[in-house]
């Protein structure tokens, strides 16, 4: 008969190694219902009926019968929120253009000069890449006052023409933009000389189709940031104010103190652009990959 023979010590090993398992798992699933919960209890107290009392002690507001449930919310707060004189309509064509311009224009500059930056030798580039780190370190929140008048000095202030003005280049974008091409080789290029195409040819045909991907990451993020953003809207141009702004109004004035489902439902309205975006286009976000056609 063979003998068994235990290995207690790779069995204990094993079990403290599942053991670790579990507790991570488990420290990760409550990160994460941390960050859901907000989420989940502004979700159910919009369905609440308009006059729910909200208590600070309650954990989740869930409704226990159907005539604790008013999905007439989301239309109140659609025809409630407002700001300025401006109507949801509105503000959702102000949020689209400074998003969209913000996100698009943004990139567009921090593509072409982290392009230029990494791949072309010229005096300088290297203070400008300095001068990006330096950017992403330095607080910057006392240039307000400054970045008010240089707006209105080239004539942006409380306008559209303010994307174009303000759309940063020397930012995190440019930075991540410039590592991603100064790791392709210039190879493609090269061969891209070869058959006769010119420099501009060989960055949109040859170099920028393999940086897409985290470039389409990058948009998504920054489209969701600027969607958010309710302090430019304020600042820059008061007479265009955005969802995010109309939202800011709304807590400080008069939905979240007079009934509190139709803030959250509001809130719920505002959000459902970012989130649909996300669901859409997440695995791009995660799956950020470096194209390559070199052959040996």
């Amino acid at each position: 008969m063979k003998k068994i023979v235990i290995d207690r010590k790779n069995i204990l090993n094993r079990l403290k190694t599942r053991w670790l398992y579990i507790l991570v798992g488990f420290f990760f699933l409550f990160c994460c219902l941390i960050i859901i919960y907000p989420y989940i209890y502004c979700l159910l107290g919009s369905i609440r009926t308009p006059n729910f009392t909200f208590s600070i002690s309650s954990f989740l507001p869930i409704p226990l019968a159907w005539d604790q449930i008013h999905f007439g919310n989301y239309s109140d707060a659609f025809k409630m929120l407002n700001y300025d004189g401006k109507n949801v309509i509105d503000m959702f064509i102000n949020s689209l253009w400074y998003s969209l311009g913000m996100t698009l224009v943004g990139l567009i500059y921090a593509t072409v000069s982290a392009y230029v930056c990494a791949k072309y030798q010229f005096f300088g580039r290297r203070i400008i890449y300095t001068f990006a780190i330096v950017m992403m370190i330095v607080p910057i929140i006392g240039a307000t006052a400054s970045s008010i008048r240089y707006t209105n000095f080239l004539g942006g202030y409380d306008n559209p023409l303010y994307v174009l003005i303000n759309a940063q280049t020397i930012n995190g974008s440019f930075i991540i933009i410039y590592s991603c091409f100064k790791s392709l080789s210039w190879s493609y290029a090269e061969s891209s000389f070869i058959d006769g195409a010119g420099h501009f040819k060989t960055f949109y045909r040859i170099m920028l189709p393999q940086v897409i991907s985290p470039i389409s990451a990058l948009a998504l993020t920054n489209f969701i940031a600027a969607w958010s953003d309710a302090e430019t809207s304020l600042l820059f141009f008061p007479h265009y104010p955005t969802l995010a702004t109309g939202i800011y109004y709304a807590a400080e004035n008069y939905i979240r103190s007079v009934r509190f489902p139709i803030f959250l439902a509001s809130l719920i309205l505002v959000m459902l652009p970012s989130v649909i975006l996300f669901a859409i286009f997440q695995k791009k976000m995660m799956d950020i990959q470096m194209g390559g056609a070199l052959k040996g």
